[in-house]
């Protein structure tokens, strides 16, 4: 039973940091279908939802309270505890044109890139279809790997030249101003090449736990949409 009297814990404790804050208070329940599935022992489960249920029922006692859920196994929500949210939403499906952004940003604006790769966002992010934002930054992590054991290995002055810059300011503190010169300093001596990237991205694509994770993520947003888009 104590397990129960957890969720009510958590409203009561949420209301008072709302009087302390005088501010909105947000509850999010992260793998929420973890906390309401029917595995395990059921009648636990079922307690335990239901609990949440009654409470979110009587979410006018508790003014300034939001309660936010998150899951990737949407099927495994009771379906009484998805009618207490007033709204659900499918997050962080990318669109090609997601993808296209994406790799424009962290390729672009952190990378010296040749002139040649602008021309090839829109086929790479037509190879990545399905893929997650994860998958797409393990690419240009790759491509930034790459590049720099290359720029370490041919140019290791200047390396070192950069790595003291980097141990003395830190990256997260770098400005935008030195951010540029870092960028700017690398490109006289490295650029990435649209042939980088496409050997970066075969790597990536061919790795069996990127397929696997790109087949889970199409499969659950296919469910989502069947489940939700109505």
């Amino acid at each position: 039973m104590e397990a129960q009297k957890n969720p009510k814990r958590l409203f009561d404790q949420a209301i008072k940091i709302r009087q302390q804050s005088k501010k909105h208070v947000h509850i999010l329940i992260d793998e929420i279908d973890m906390v309401l599935n029917n595995d395990g022992d059921l009648s636990r489960r079922v307690d335990l939802a239901l609990e949440f249920q009654n409470l979110m029922d009587g979410v006018v006692a508790y003014p300034g309270i939001t309660v936010w859920g998150a899951t990737n196994h949407p099927t495994r929500i009771p379906a009484p505890m998805l009618r207490r949210f007033a709204r659900v939403m499918i997050v962080g499906e990318l669109s090609a044109e997601d993808r296209v952004k994406t790799l424009q940003h962290y390729m672009g604006n952190f990378l010296p890139v040749s002139d040649a790769v602008t021309g090839n966002y829109v086929a790479w992010a037509e190879r990545l279809e399905g893929a997650t934002g994860d998958i797409v930054r393990k690419v240009v992590d790759e491509v930034w790997l790459r590049l720099m054991r290359e720029y370490v290995k041919k140019h290791p002055i200047h390396a070192g030249v950069l790595k003291g810059t980097l141990n003395d300011t830190g990256v997260a503190e770098l400005t935008a101003s030195q951010r540029s010169d870092i960028k700017a300093h690398i490109s006289e001596k490295i650029v990435v090449t649209p042939e980088l990237v496409n050997e970066c991205m075969d790597h990536i694509l061919g790795n069996v736990a990127v397929k696997h994770q790109t087949s889970v993520a199409v499969a659950t947003y296919k469910t989502a949409h069947q489940m939700f888009d109505r």
